[in-house]
């Protein structure tokens, strides 16, 4: 039995012990009813990617930026990392708390504050 529950991405989602990533089918395909009901008597809850905004006042240049940048994705590693040089500025769209980005970019070298967290 399959039914069209109107469901058409990728979503991730917590476990107990790890994070995982249930793929659903594209629009317009249908997937098992099972699937959906085995998932939500899993207890999985979507996790929807956050946008975090860091200022960062020592970075200066490119290798900043490319630090910063590795620091992150060392936390996230599917994270969308943004910086502004000009600003000072880096913007962060990722799944992981803001607490444990402003971390890595402190143990990379970067003092920063959280500007805010979305």
């Amino acid at each position: 039995m399959t039914a069209d529950l109107g469901i058409h991405a990728i979503a991730p989602v917590e476990m107990p012990c790890n994070e995982y990533m249930v793929l659903l089918k594209p629009q317009g395909q249908t997937m098992s009813y099972r699937a959906v009901a085995g998932a939500r008597r899993a207890g999985l809850k979507r996790r929807i990617p956050a946008m975090v905004f860091l200022k960062v006042p020592k970075m200066n240049c490119g290798g900043c930026v490319a630090s910063v940048e590795k620091a992150v994705k060392g936390v996230d590693a599917n994270a969308v990392v943004k910086a502004d040089l000009a600003a000072k500025t880096v913007t962060v769209e990722t799944n992981t708390e803001a607490a444990r980005i402003s971390e890595a970019v402190k143990a990379a070298g970067y003092d920063n504050e959280v500007a805010a967290s979305a």
